[in-house]
């Protein structure tokens, strides 16, 4: 008897950073509900991304540039993690696959994706808005809503 994955989370990887509208496209008309690594996923189509924020990563990396300029070792600077992680939500792509957000987890996204058609998809340079606060967030058909507040 066949098997049905109920979810996935999709690792970044070269192979599939290339695939990645592909890849998008397949789990949601699978409907498969899917978590990705890095926010572009989510913007692209994907239901959910949660990882560092690469932005805070490069600013942080900018401090290590201008300490070696400055003459520090680069093997004398500490190794430091990524310290800002970002839920993000696709509304579109939860609606599409008929899923019920519960309010706990509303709370604790960072940014809503609101995607831009995709005759729009190359030339916008960021599909995510902000949370709105407070707002009310309703998956149809789930016939449960969630105010959201920050």
């Amino acid at each position: 008897r066949a098997m049905r994955v109920s979810a996935a989370c999709v690792l970044t990887t070269p192979v599939f950073e290339n695939h990645r509208r592909r890849l998008v496209d397949l789990a949601t008309q699978s409907r498969l509900p899917t978590v990705y690594a890095f926010r572009g996923w989510a913007e692209d189509g994907g239901l959910m991304s949660y990882g560092p924020d690469i932005a805070d990563m490069f600013r942080r990396a900018a401090t290590y540039v201008d300490k070696i300029l400055r003459g520090a070792k680069p093997g004398d600077l500490p190794i430091k993690q990524p310290t800002k992680f970002d839920l993000i939500l696709n509304l579109k792509t939860a609606k599409a696959l008929g899923l019920t957000i519960p309010p706990s987890l509303l709370l604790l996204i960072s940014r809503v994706v609101q995607p831009a058609p995709p005759e729009r998809r190359r030339r916008a340079t960021s599909a995510i808005a902000p949370r709105p606060t407070p707002n009310t967030i309703s998956v149809p058909g789930s016939g449960t809503a969630a105010a959201v507040g920050g």
